[in-house]
């Protein structure tokens, strides 16, 4: 009796165990994805919304890895020092530039927002040799949707994925006129 009742308590003791680790790890994980989550809400308010350019430099020295790779349309750039001088040429070009998250998911290492963009060009956009012209400053007001992918190591972004419509961006900064590309008459 005394060997089963040992028994019927370890196998208690044993599965309380399991269910309270169980549940502390759940919620470890859960505070670690609402982490990652705040900070990259954070960066899209404090680095690319944020019109003081050196804000937003300082900014993604707290948020991003030494070695942070973005890759964008432009190509990638390697280091934060290429892309804080990307990102003040973007803020130089949009100096009312703003993100609003409209939507974050998490799970493992990485972030997923989508997020609308707003701003007036103001200053000339480089080309990219190769690539595309430099896109001329018209004065023109920029509204888009991107979605990024965000992988996040030991707390900073390492890596980012950034995808948009650059057709529709173009058509609105007056870049290409689609009207001039699509002749009403069929060519024969």
């Amino acid at each position: 009796m005394r060997n089963s009742t040992a028994w019927i308590s370890a196998i208690a003791c044993l599965a309380i165990g399991i269910g309270i680790g169980y549940g502390l790890a759940l919620h470890s994980q859960t505070s670690r994805l609402e982490r990652n989550k705040a900070s990259i809400r954070r960066i899209h308010h404090e680095v690319w919304s944020n019109p003081d350019s050196k804000s937003a430099a300082e900014a993604v020295d707290r948020f991003f890895s030494r070695d942070f790779v973005r890759h964008g349309w432009r190509g990638v750039t390697h280091g934060l020092p290429e892309f804080k001088n990307a990102m003040a040429r973007w803020q130089t070009a949009f100096p009312d530039w703003s993100e609003h998250v409209e939507d974050t998911v998490a799970e493992g290492n990485f972030v997923v927002t989508r997020i609308t963009t707003d701003g007036t060009q103001r200053h000339d956009l480089a080309g990219i040799p190769g690539l595309s012209p430099a896109i001329p400053a018209k004065g023109r007001h920029l509204r888009m949707t991107e979605l990024n992918l965000w992988r996040i190591e030991k707390g900073r972004v390492s890596e980012q994925w950034d995808i948009y419509d650059n057709w529709g961006a173009w058509m609105q900064l007056g870049f290409i006129d689609p009207d001039g590309i699509c002749s009403a008459k069929a060519v024969k």
